[in-house]
């Protein structure tokens, strides 16, 4: 017998409670436990002289590793790197002046997707939001309730944002320096703000500052700005009762534009969809380019490397470079590189840079999530270009806990189906991810028992 305890951060922070650190000896898990305090303390019943012990935090690896010491309780902290793309927002939250209570919610938000969430400890929060959102405006929710504050995302950023929620009255004002190809705007120019592709209001500029307000309820909604008839690249969420100053940059001339498909707008547990990843070069010529996937959670999705193919871009016969899956904080990371054979001549055509499989994991929450995503591109003389990050979202529609089949109850049919493929795991080509019902990449027991736990129950 023997044991190890210590603390457990990912990227420098402490992790919440609950998160599965789990021990291992030769690929076999010996013991696992759940954090509490962001501590954790793991007792293993057994004997294993003179073995290595390697560490998991959920389902990646820690960095620490410990040879065995029977008898021992050994102190052994736990660490694990986080994503390079990501932005720390912390500080404290009110409503309405007072402080929130332990546990609430707090989530942030790019047009209108959630990107993460976390819950406060003695009224205040520390959110990790991941992805390449440069340019974005992140907003926040307390609970269901966006709070006044909107920030910009800055990669590495470690920013201290105060939430505060208050219900004010059904109007949004926005207001700031408009220019227009670098220069300030002229007194007179039009700003018109927009919502998908209605027109809210509009005002004219003076002193080249605008200055409007967007009454209503639009709670959440993504607010886009025109200059004359020029879109901006800028965008601001609606906040009901708010003033939010948002400066207006607008170009006649566009960076190339990166936009993502999915071969699905709405998934089950289980589903595997391809993401496609477009690119308009606007006038550039495209060398080369390095994608990086993120997928939103252990329990949500996952990254399919196998079915990661370069595109029309960049030539019929690419130079493919990096393709490399590694695990980090909440999730898995896809790194791709990609270049173009012989001389790059501009224009590049528009085309498909890439398309990625990914899969829904059997046990996945409903809800709508964001897949982050950084991409960078090259023009032809190998520079970096200037683009505008794709935000990517896919509803997750859970089906009963159970019914594998999709056909709305627990039945034979799903045991017949979950004993078929019993004892697989994600690496096994007969591995079934919707009877993965846990999301453990594992066929095991725990299925069996939620099949069981809820057989006859019929999706209301």
């Amino acid at each position: 017998m023997g044991g190890f305890q210590g603390t457990v951060s990912v990227g420098g922070s402490p992790v919440s409670d609950d998160v599965i650190v789990s021990a291992w000896v030769d690929d076999e898990k010996i013991g696992e436990t759940q954090t509490s305090g962001s501590n954790y303390q793991l007792i293993i019943t057994g004997d294993f002289p003179g073995k290595t012990v390697s560490f998991k935090i959920d389902d990646h690896e820690a960095q620490q590793a410990i040879t065995w010491q029977t008898g021992n309780v050994i102190n052994v902290n736990l660490s694990i790197n986080s994503w390079p793309y990501e932005c720390a927002f912390y500080g404290a939250v009110t409503v309405d002046g007072r402080h929130v209570p332990d546990g609430t919610k707090v989530s942030a938000w790019v047009e209108e997707a959630k990107v993460h969430s976390t819950t406060t400890i003695d009224s205040l929060y520390h959110l990790v939001v991941p992805g390449n959102y440069i340019g974005k405006m992140v907003c926040f929710k307390v609970g269901t309730n966006y709070a006044t504050q909107i920030l910009s995302w800055e990669r590495n950023g470690e920013i201290e944002a105060n939430l505060t929620v208050s219900l004010g009255p059904l109007v949004c004002g926005f207001y700031g320096p408009v220019t227009l190809d670098g220069q300030n705007a002229p007194d007179g120019t039009v700003v018109s703000a927009w919502i998908d592709a209605e027109k809210m209001a509009q005002t004219t500029t003076v002193d080249s500052r605008f200055g409007l307000n967007i009454p209503g309820d639009y709670t959440g909604q993504t607010i886009s700005f025109k200059v004359g008839e020029e879109p901006v690249k800028e965008t601001a969420i609606w906040v009901r009762g708010s003033n939010v100053q948002t400066a207006l940059t607008a170009i006649t001339t566009s960076p190339p534009e990166i936009s993502a498909e999915l071969s699905i707008v709405e998934a089950r547990p289980g589903d595997e969809f391809t993401l496609t990843i477009n690119v308009n070069p606007n006038g550039h010529g495209i060398s080369g380019a390095e994608i990086d996937i993120f997928s939103p959670g252990t329990e949500v999705m996952e990254i399919l490397t196998e079915q990661v193919a370069p595109g029309d871009l960049l030539g019929s016969d690419p130079i493919e470079g990096i393709n490399e899956k590694t695990s980090i904080s909440g999730g898995a990371a896809l790194r791709y590189a990609l270049g173009r054979k012989g001389e790059t001549v501009p224009p590049t055509q528009p085309g498909v840079l890439a398309t990625i499989g990914m899969r829904i994991k059997g046990g996945a929450p409903a809800d709508l999530y964001a897949i982050p995503n950084a991409i960078t591109l090259t023009g032809e003389n190998f520079e970096e270009l200037e683009v505008k990050p794709s935000i990517i979202s896919l509803r997750v529609i859970a089906n009963l806990p159970g019914d594998i089949d999709g056909n709305g109850v627990v039945g034979l049919s799903d045991l017949a189906i979950l004993a078929s493929v019993y004892g697989t795991t994600n690496d096994a080509d007969s591995f079934l991810a919707g009877a993965d019902l846990n999301s453990n990449n594992e066929i095991d027991l725990a299925d069996l028992a939620t099949l069981g736990g809820n057989w006859g129950k019929q999706r209301s």
